[in-house]
């Protein structure tokens, strides 16, 4: 991976459903297992709904 890591990022790794659900203690805020699980269901947007 090229991108720079937001300095209290140590590393960037893939992890599958179990793994991650193993791992939501770990998580920066609730708001990641909430993303996933809405991709997981399902939910999508237009990146237009996001604005400055």
């Amino acid at each position: 991976m090229d991108t720079p890591l937001d300095p209290d990022i140590t590393r960037a790794v893939w992890l599958d459903t179990t793994a991650l659900t193993e791992r939501t203690a770990e998580f920066r805020s609730p708001l990641v297992a909430q993303c996933w699980q809405d991709y997981l269901a399902g939910k999508r947007y237009p990146l237009d709904l996001l604005n400055e």
